[in-house]
């Protein structure tokens, strides 16, 4: 009961952020600059706290992993949609995180892995750090009413506000080449990954064979058994989530 109750727990924070990103257009136009922003590095926090938690409490799960993936790509494309809005130099790293979802999921129905890779984290890193600071310069004349100029700290905060919105298109053209060759080294990344695997498979005959969604108790178990998912983790979604008919 216990480790139910911790799976829940965990899974509720990864959805936060999932409900939190549909609620981004609603909030992009009714809060503040300030509390954007922080709203963004709450989401982006969740991201850690979750996958830490399901760790140090063992409780990741299949579902978690899925919902984990879909999180992060929607928040990622949300905020760079809203960006590009401002920016259109970020037209450029949204699409290469499309093009990164469409390779994953075009990858998966051929029975790729869904497990992320090293280069792949960073990479979500790189492009949340990016986007925090690509909110902080759209909105920089915003942060600049937000501190008193009668005080030294003051005065130079609003020094620095100040040539950030000067600097605005040269700062955003430096997150959005940073950003976009630390995508580009992942989609790169996961293409010859997941080709590999494919052909992988195509040798080992797995094409030849044919699977269908699993059900009822199977079905709970491959997307919520902790050791399960523990099991299987290198193996392909779906032959996880499938069964061979």
């Amino acid at each position: 009961m216990k480790k139910t109750g911790a799976i829940i727990l965990v899974n509720a924070i990864t959805m936060t952020r999932v409900i939190g990103t549909f609620l981004m257009p609603f909030v992009s136009l009714n809060f503040t600059a300030e509390k954007l922003v922080a709203y963004i590095i709450v989401l982006l926090l969740t991201d850690s706290i979750d996958g830490i938690m399901a760790r140090r409490l063992k409780v990741s799960t299949l579902f978690g992993a899925l919902l984990d993936t879909l999180a992060d790509k929607l928040l990622a494309i949300a905020t760079l949609i809203i960006l590009a809005r401002s920016y259109y130099v970020m037209w450029l790293p949204l699409l290469l995180e499309v093009i990164i979802t469409l390779i994953n999921v075009l990858s998966g129905t051929k029975g790729s892995t869904i497990e992320s890779t090293m280069i792949g984290k960073a990479k979500t890193w790189i492009l949340g750090i990016g986007t925090v600071f690509g909110f902080i310069t759209v909105f920089a004349d915003d942060f600049i009413n937000l501190f008193d100029n009668s005080t030294t700290i003051g005065m130079c905060l609003i020094n620095i506000f100040k040539f950030i919105s000067k600097k605005s298109k040269i700062i955003m053209i430096i997150i959005a080449i940073i950003t976009s060759i630390s995508s580009l080294i992942v989609a790169i990344n996961y293409f010859m990954k997941h080709h590999k695997e494919i052909i992988d498979n195509k040798k080992s005959g797995f094409y030849n064979k044919k699977y269908k969604l699993k059900k009822g108790k199977d079905l709970i178990e491959a997307l919520f058994s902790t050791e399960f998912y523990e099991k299987t983790k290198n193996d392909s979604v779906l032959t996880r989530l499938g069964k061979e008919v």
